[in-house]
């Protein structure tokens, strides 16, 4: 017969036979349940094992190098992030100065050709 560990506690079939003969089964039946008990175990251990290798086949788990790229794409992102903070500085500030020079520049002509 054969040890299972489930979980940690140790499930013995030969202490299942001997607890079922003890409480009064044959040793026929007590064969046949421990038997279908061993098949119903491995079923149980091999679906958990298949079920743990599919999730963890099907994870997607980051590796270190995985961690490091992604924070030097990080760190590309912040130097093209200042690169447009600074021409949207650049060109509020020169819309700000050509506005009103423009404007200015318009009234006087304006003024200029109007009779006095």
């Amino acid at each position: 017969m054969t040890t299972f560990i489930v979980d940690n506690p140790r499930f013995e079939i030969v202490e299942y036979i001997k607890k079922l003969r003890k409480a009064g089964a044959t040793q026929e039946l007590a064969e046949v349940q421990a038997q279908e008990l061993e098949h119903v175990i491995n079923d149980v251990l091999k679906h958990t094992e298949h079920k743990t290798k599919e999730f963890i086949d099907n994870k997607e788990l980051a590796t270190k190098l995985d961690i490091k790229e992604t924070k030097l794409e990080i760190k590309e992102l912040e130097v093209k992030i200042a690169l447009v903070e600074s021409r949207l500085i650049r060109w509020v500030v020169g819309v700000g100065v050509s506005a009103p020079v423009t404007l200015c520049g318009a009234i006087f002509a304006m003024l200029k050709f109007m009779p006095h």
